[in-house]
């Protein structure tokens, strides 16, 4: 299947709460993490019936920077490649559209924990995110390894 190689900017948050607010789409994702930079992930989408699995491999290239390479894979290579695999984060992904971007916030099944995703540009740019979500905002952890999702798999 084919790979899409991309440098993903990204924005994070740490939220008090879920905003009372209906989202756009959300989707159930399970994600493994293996030795080095390669993860694997199951997404299933509200609004659709069928999963998508993927292997992904992710190089930090600098604060809230990424260099992502994406390959759609059957279920069969997901089960065996997670078969070994201790390190899972399981959440839910809500996602609100505004003003030509996605609002992420994420949910976890294994966690007492809430966060938020903003894919940018450039970390500079400027953000409007809407009141009814900003008063739910704890702090920026934009770059916060301890924030990650690997790490929050266990993985460290």
């Amino acid at each position: 299947m084919e790979k899409k190689t991309f440098i993903e900017v990204e924005r994070k948050w740490l939220l008090k709460n879920t905003p009372n607010l209906t989202p756009d789409k959300t989707i159930n994702i399970i994600q493994f993490y293996t030795e080095g930079n390669i993860r694997y992930r199951r997404e299933k989408s509200s609004d659709e019936k069928q999963e998508f699995f993927y292997k992904i491999e992710k190089q930090l290239i600098g604060k809230g920077k990424s260099l992502e390479t994406m390959e759609e894979i059957s279920l069969k290579e997901f089960w065996t490649s997670t078969q070994n695999c201790p390190y899972m984060i399981r959440k839910k992904r809500h996602v609100y559209k505004q003003d030509g971007f996605n609002i992420e916030i994420d949910t976890f099944h294994n966690i007492q924990l809430i966060l938020m995703e903003i894919e940018v540009d450039a970390l500079e740019d400027e953000i409007k995110i809407p009141e009814e979500i900003k008063k739910y905002i704890i702090k920026e952890v934009t770059g916060d390894a301890d924030f990650s999702n690997k790490h929050l798999s266990g993985f460290c």
